[in-house]
């Protein structure tokens, strides 16, 4: 009786492991080629290398900008612009939570639907935050919607919930930006925190 229910045990196992790497092959397959919007502003310095740390310097891909997703690996997120310019987001583990992936990435920054538009998250900011949001600043008094959409999702492992009162960010590998909040607004940011 022993050996049967090992052998059960076992199939179960092998079954549920061919499943389970059926379903992400077929969950990376069904964004392969399709539309979506940047859901927060994306910098980078070098298009073919945005490390999902999510430094803060370089150029600024613009919250609501169209791309195709050309591919979604543990490695990270290739995408194309509307003018055909070429990107990927390079995913570094090391810098996300523990039980997080590349997939918790992917939904954090793309959307199907337009940001923009007259029921995007951009449609409730306020006046401040959009020109904040515009060209990628932050400052006291906005929201923490507001500031996702401006700088994106700080790295997970220094900042693991987002109701947190402090938010972690890098402008580079030395140089972070603590942002503090009371009441849902930002009270202070502090460079070098």
């Amino acid at each position: 009786m022993f050996k049967k229910e090992k052998i059960i045990i076992m199939f179960t196992a092998v079954l549920l492991l061919t499943l389970a790497t059926s379903l992400a092959v077929q969950a990376q397959e069904d964004y392969k080629g399709k539309t979506y919007y940047l859901a927060t502003n994306i910098f980078y310095e070098k298009p073919e290398v945005i490390y999902s740390t999510n430094y803060h310097k370089g150029s600024i891909l613009a919250l609501g900008t169209k791309v195709t997703v050309k591919d979604v690996s543990r490695k990270g997120i290739s995408f194309v612009d509307e003018n055909g310019v070429k990107f990927k987001i390079v995913y570094v583990p090391e810098h996300a939570a523990s039980n997080e992936t590349v997939w918790n990435h992917f939904r954090r920054y793309f959307t199907s639907e337009d940001p923009m538009g007259p029921d995007g998250s951009f449609s409730k900011c306020t006046p401040e935050e959009k020109e904040n949001i515009k060209i990628g600043e932050i400052a006291v008094g906005m929201s923490r919607q507001a500031i996702l959409l401006s700088w994106g999702y700080p790295p997970s492992h220094q900042t693991p919930n987002l109701k947190a009162d402090i938010w972690r960010y890098w402008e580079s590998r030395f140089v972070t930006q603590s942002v503090r909040f009371k009441d849902d607004k930002a009270y202070e940011i502090k460079r070098g925190a």
